[in-house]
């Protein structure tokens, strides 16, 4: 069984219909005796920068550690994954090192980060499998806070598009139909535990402008670009899903598929 953890999240609202239903446990209390892969999802994210404050990471780590705390009698050795996010690398961050490095303000990151370490520290002298996977912006319904669901947002409405660098590759997604076939693979074992943290992504990054036209083709409708500034490009490799043979879907299938 799957039990994930997080009920009020956009994402295990979104994810149920990649699941068995008879093979998914929602349950945010304790972890139960039949699982085999727990997932843990429910951190609270900001909805704008003013919501991205020390309150909301003290929130996170409350909750996170009364989980945990409520469940340190479980004995059995579980898969544990945990949705963390890509952000905690920070925006210096060259798309390949897995040494994260949170913007000083971004308390959203600074609360995945200390909720990774919590998690480890739970899993010391337990012989639980545990996969952290730093997530980029994610590709599913009533998504509104990451760059793609923004930019469909501002297309299908005729509002202003700023962009920083339109010749840019881009490959800062993931559709969550990737994420729930990755997380079934840890669950069937058939992905590797000898790396504690995965990137996902899309593979073949393509151009921020060709993104807006596959857009425009798809919504019918005419962007409305204005280039603000220039920003230097960066890829999020994906060396160690191509390791345990894991291919997620293309950036352009994934547009066209949304």
């Amino acid at each position: 069984m799957i039990q994930i953890v997080g009920k009020k999240s956009n994402f295990v609202n979104n994810s149920k219909e990649y699941f068995d239903k008879k093979k998914i446990i929602i349950d945010d209390d304790y972890i139960n005796d039949s699982t085999n892969t727990l997932v843990l999802v429910g951190n609270y994210s900001p909805s704008n920068t003013n919501e991205n404050t020390f309150e909301l990471y003290e929130k996170n780590i409350s909750r996170f550690e009364n989980f945990l705390n409520q469940n340190l009698k479980f004995k059995k050795n579980i898969n544990i994954v945990y949705l963390s996010a890509i952000s905690v690398y920070g925006s210096g961050w060259d798309g390949k090192t897995i040494k994260p490095s949170p913007e000083k303000k971004d308390f959203y990151s600074k609360s995945k980060l200390a909720c990774e370490k919590l998690l480890i520290n739970f899993c010391k002298g337990r012989f639980h499998k545990l996969f952290i996977l730093r997530i980029p912006g994610i590709l599913q319904k009533n998504c509104n806070r990451n760059f793609i669901c923004s930019l469909i947002d501002k297309l299908k409405n005729n509002s202003n598009i700023y962009i920083k660098s339109p010749e840019n590759k881009f490959n800062n997604l993931i559709s969550i139909d990737d994420i729930c076939k990755f997380i079934k693979l840890i669950n069937d074992n058939k992905i590797s535990s000898r790396y504690r943290y995965y990137n996902l992504a899309c593979f073949q990054p393509i151009q921020i402008k060709k993104i807006i036209r596959i857009l425009e083709k798809k919504y019918n409708k005419v962007a409305k670009i204005i280039q603000v500034s220039d920003q230097k490009e960066r890829l999020i490799d994906l060396e160690r899903l191509k390791k345990v043979g894991f291919i997620p879907k293309t950036v352009e299938k994934v547009l066209i598929d949304f």
